[in-house]
C-alpha cells in the first residue's frame, strides 16, 4: 500500500451516509480506550482513543493511538485498526505515523510507518475530523 493511501485510509471515509456520534469525557480519571465516536449504519465503526497514550509533539500537536473497530469484517477481512496519529490540533491537519489492520483472529493483516513530518489536512465531514474535538480538548487543546 502506498503512502498516500495509508493517510487516506480513514480520513477518506466521510459521514454522508451513517451518522458520527462524539462521546464526551467522562468525569473518570483518563485511562486506556476512551470511545470517542461511532459511524451507525451497515458499515458501522466504534472510535476508541488510548488516553494513557496521548504526548504532546509540539505547539498544538499531539500524538495518541486511535482504535477503529468494525462492526464486521471489512472486504479484506480487517476487523480492527490501529493508527498511532499526530494531529495538529491548531491546523486541522494529522500524520499516520503507524497503522496496524487486524483480522477477526487478531493476525496482523498489513502495517504502515510514515514520518510525522508527512502531515495532510484532515478532510471536513470524515471521522478524523468528527473526533478531533474530543481527543484535542482530552489534551486541553481545541480543534480549530
Amino acid at each position: 500500500m502506498n503512502t498516500r493511501r495509508c493517510r487516506g485510509m480513514f480520513i477518506a471515509l466521510t459521514v454522508a451516509t451513517a451518522t458520527l456520534t462524539a462521546v464526551r469525557a467522562s468525569a473518570a480519571p483518563a485511562s486506556d480506550w476512551v470511545q470517542a465516536g461511532r459511524v451507525n449504519g451497515d458499515d458501522g465503526i466504534t472510535i476508541f482513543v488510548d488516553m494513557d497514550s496521548m504526548i504532546d509533539a509540539g505547539p498544538g500537536r499531539i500524538r495518541t493511538w486511535i482504535r477503529y473497530r468494525n462492526d464486521r469484517p471489512d472486504q479484506n477481512g480487517i476487523l480492527e485498526s490501529l493508527a498511532y496519529e499526530q494531529l495538529d490540533c491548531a491546523r486541522d491537519f494529522h500524520a499516520t505515523i503507524s497503522l496496524f489492520n487486524y483480522s477477526v483472529d487478531g493476525h496482523v493483516v498489513s502495517s504502515e510507518k510514515e514520518e510525522a513530518e508527512d502531515e495532510d489536512p484532515i478532510i471536513p465531514g470524515s471521522i478524523l475530523a468528527g473526533i478531533l474535538p474530543f481527543t484535542c480538548a482530552a489534551h486541553g487543546l481545541q480543534a480549530r
